[in-house]
């Protein structure tokens, strides 16, 4: 059986081989009738864009995912231009665990693969969405100017199984 996954261009077993471990156990999740793809996106539209500096420049948005469900991976483009340029850091907390998901805030730049936006940061390993569903999302912008500050999380939600 093919994994859907594997098709991407940028999955190659001889490149740090990480990708085809994390892929082995999302591949499952694929054929699995109990869950469907969603994307999630935080923060809104609206609130995406921070100031250069101040108080302005720091962002913290409630993310609810549907309990049930499992995070597997980030659609991240580079926030500034390149990766060389400092961006945004980001720092995700599960709130029903008072988990931090990242101890300290990365750069945006490590949730980019090669070809931005092209193929997902996958998880190390797919993270269940427990109690309530609620992260806490945090955006500081880092690089001196007005910046668009945002992630896409791929998310296998859970639904009512069809078979």
């Amino acid at each position: 059986m093919v994994n859907p996954l594997s098709v991407q261009p940028f999955y190659r077993e001889t490149w740090g081989y990480y990708d085809p471990i994390a892929i082995a156990q999302l591949s499952p999740l694929a054929y699995d009738t109990c869950y469907e793809p969603k994307y999630y996106k935080a923060p809104d539209d609206d609130a995406e864009i921070l100031a250069a500096t101040g108080s302005k420049a720091y962002l913290q948005f409630g993310l609810v995912i549907t309990p049930g469900s499992i995070i597997w991976g980030i659609f991240h483009k580079p926030a500034a231009d390149g990766f060389d340029t400092p961006g945004f850091s980001f720092k995700m907390t599960d709130m029903s665990l008072q988990h931090e998901i990242w101890d300290t805030p990365q750069p945006d730049g490590f949730f980019c693969n090669n070809e931005p936006g092209e193929f997902p940061w996958l998880f190390p390993s797919p993270y269940p969405v427990v109690g309530s569903g609620l992260f806490k999302c945090e955006f500081w912008n880092n690089s001196g100017s007005p910046l668009r500050c945002n992630m896409i999380f791929g998310v296998c939600e859970v639904v009512k199984c069809k078979y």
